[in-house]
């Protein structure tokens, strides 16, 4: 078996399965990264634009910090909502293979992504940290707005149907069987 063909089976087996801890963060890194790489990009482009509709020279502007943590603040919350209500997926989360779902396998709607990213950025470091600990992998965040974030590598949304082990599923009789008997 191939290193490839090695990583498709483990896929296979992880798909629909709750995220852990580590999948989780990496995924949170890249839209950080992302976040705070458009709102530099933004700055840059006000700057590039003030200079050219006025006689300054170019100048990055340097707003002070209650603002740009402010504006980073409604960008995470916007962003994350969206992506989540939409695909259930950030841009992060495509990377590493997840999506978020709520406890019934079901889409978000933009309050509940709201609200669960709302609580996100109040409380990172508890809310993260509480996966964990929770036998659910569940963050704070997952469990104000009743959602779970599963390994999922395909690029639609299906229903989300948590894995019952074979021997937690109980034998019923074929009703046809039984009254061949």
């Amino acid at each position: 078996m191939t290193g490839r063909e090695s990583r498709r089976e483990r896929a296979r087996a992880m798909q629909g399965r709750r995220a852990g801890f580590a999948s989780r963060v990496v995924a949170a890194a890249i839209d950080i990264a992302i976040v705070l790489a458009v709102y530099e990009i933004s700055l840059l482009a006000y700057g590039l634009v003030r200079s050219l509709l006025t006689e300054k020279a170019f100048a990055m502007p340097t707003p002070s910090a209650w603002f740009s943590g402010t504006i980073l603040t409604l960008l995470i919350i916007v962003g994350l909502a969206i992506a989540w209500s939409g695909s259930g997926r950030t841009i992060g989360s495509t990377f590493i293979g997840l999506r978020v779902v709520t406890d019934r396998g079901e889409p978000l709607t933009f309050f509940r992504a709201a609200g669960r990213a709302l609580v996100l950025v109040v409380v990172p470091v508890f809310s993260m940290g509480w996966i964990l600990i929770s036998r659910k992998n569940a963050g704070l965040h997952d469990l104000a707005a009743h959602t779970t974030v599963i390994y999922d590598w395909h690029p639609r949304h299906e229903p989300f149907h948590p894995r019952v082990p074979p021997e937690a599923t109980p034998v019923v009789p074929d009703p046809v069987e039984s009254r061949q008997n």
